[in-house]
């Protein structure tokens, strides 16, 4: 095959001269714009042509190991099976069988040796999948994209550890941007009220035990007896594995032991189960709430049920947001941050009170 010869081109703009470069790579023509000045857009030539001869040949450090973008995945993969919830599993799956696919259709050389693989390549795939048609004939959402960057990251981490690569591809890739919302929501105390009074009996503790606890729909209805405390000394429920990956235990409030104590007798395993003692659909829940959304005019998930008890957590003063982030098991405080806008009336409370302290400011003055 032969070596993609990589040139430079300028183009006229209103703020002076752009340069750009441009080449053919797999029968498709590359042209971009990557300076604002000739002798750095040189440079950058120079590393995509020194990038694509190693690629093209097969140049690689002496002693190093060679192992196929397929089989990286995989071993990725048996590494986490087990220690991650298996809908997790499920969704890792499908993220890198529609990444090795682009991977293998625009970057055949490169998937046999990960050595091979550049930033530039997997900028190109990221960018891809936010255009072209993936699943259910639509293109991946940008946040969807940067989950399999990071979970990319931390694969490529482990195959320069591994010694089968010296540097990581995929510090040099850039995320997408996503859009953000102005606001998450979440139901008010009111609504809360008005939910349950309006659930059919049998849903009321699973519902109750949701705005009790923040846990997932998920982890609630795999929640077993067995991880179950009620003593009175150290009453808690444990989630084996959380969407983390980490064992999450959880101490209860007399509201949420109440719960439970009158789940008793109705199943030797599950806490929450179906008519026969069994473990509920995943789909069970949803549809009991919204049927009683549909009778008080509410729009909303159940996950909303989630974010109301973090917000709820924050606007009473219970704790801090690090507070928050280590109750619901979050890996980190960034992720707690969606969870933490307030209600309107709170927002008004707090300006009422900025205000006050502003004008006490300036009669000191």
């Amino acid at each position: 095959m032969n070596i993609p010869v990589v040139k430079t081109f300028t183009r006229k703009r209103k703020k002076g001269i752009a340069y750009g470069v441009e080449y053919m790579l797999n029968r498709k023509r590359i042209r971009e714009i990557v300076a604002h000045d000739k002798k750095s857009a040189e440079i950058i030539r120079g590393k995509i042509q020194h990038e694509l001869t190693l690629g093209i040949h097969g140049i690689r450090p002496i002693n190093s190991k060679i192992i196929s973008l397929k089989d990286l995945l995989s071993n990725y993969l048996s590494s986490k099976k087990g220690t991650i919830r298996p809908s997790s599993y499920d969704r890792y799956v499908n993220y890198f069988t529609v990444f090795e696919r682009f991977m293998y259709k625009y970057f055949t050389d490169s998937c046999s040796d990960i050595s091979r693989i550049t930033s530039r390549y997997l900028q190109e795939c990221f960018m891809k999948l936010s255009t072209e048609e993936v699943t259910n004939s639509k293109s991946w959402q940008p946040s969807t994209i940067n989950i399999l960057r990071d979970l990319l990251a931390e694969i490529f981490n482990s195959a320069v550890t591994d010694k089968y690569i010296t540097g990581n591809p995929v510090n040099s890739t850039r995320s997408l941007d996503v859009p953000q919302k102005d606001t998450l929501r979440f139901y008010s105390k009111e609504q809360c009220k008005e939910i349950v009074n309006n659930l059919d009996a049998q849903w009321i503790p699973f519902i109750n035990f949701l705005s009790a606890t923040g846990l997932r729909k998920g982890e609630i209805i795999n929640l077993t007896w067995n991880n179950v405390s009620l003593d009175q000394n150290n009453p808690f429920v444990r989630i084996p594995v959380t969407k983390g990956g980490r064992v999450q235990t959880i101490r209860l409030t007399t509201k949420a032991i109440g719960i439970l104590k009158a789940q008793k007798g109705k199943s030797k395993t599950y806490v929450f189960p179906n008519k026969n003692g069994g473990i509920l659909r995943k789909a069970a829940p949803n549809e009991a709430l919204k049927k009683a959304l549909d009778k008080v005019g509410i729009k909303g998930t159940i996950h909303m049920f989630r974010h109301t008890f973090a917000s709820n957590f924050l606007m009473d003063g219970v704790g801090s947001l690090n507070d928050l982030s280590n109750y619901l098991s979050h890996a980190d405080t960034e992720t707690t941050k969606i969870y933490a806008h307030l209600s309107a009336e709170y927002q008004v409370d707090i300006v009422k009170r900025l205000e006050k302290s502003q004008e006490s400011k300036v009669q000191e003055e």
